[in-house]
């Protein structure tokens, strides 16, 4: 499958693969009910949206202050996860 990452580039992952045992995942699995797949190369593939509802739930948080959560406290993060870290994508 195909879907675009949160840089609008077009990412390819396997919804039946699991992300290899050296990939960073979310800590505690607070997301593992956004883990949609892996890529290629093993990294593990996150549905941005999935994420924003269960903070939404869990926090109780409404619409804008889960994005601006996900926006700053996660995406702000990921470049210094290096090769292994998650990709969160837009289905």
């Amino acid at each position: 499958m195909r879907a675009e990452d949160i840089e609008g580039n077009r990412i390819g992952y396997d919804p039946k693969a699991k992300p290899a045992p050296d990939a960073l995942l979310f800590a505690h699995g607070e997301y593992a009910q956004a883990l949609v797949g892996a890529t290629p190369d093993g990294r593990a593939v996150y549905d941005l949206d999935a994420m924003i509802v269960w903070l939404m739930r869990t926090e109780g948080w409404g619409y804008g202050e889960a994005l601006e959560y996900v926006a700053c406290g996660i995406v702000g993060s990921l470049p210094d996860a290096g090769p292994r870290g998650p990709v969160l994508v837009r289905l």
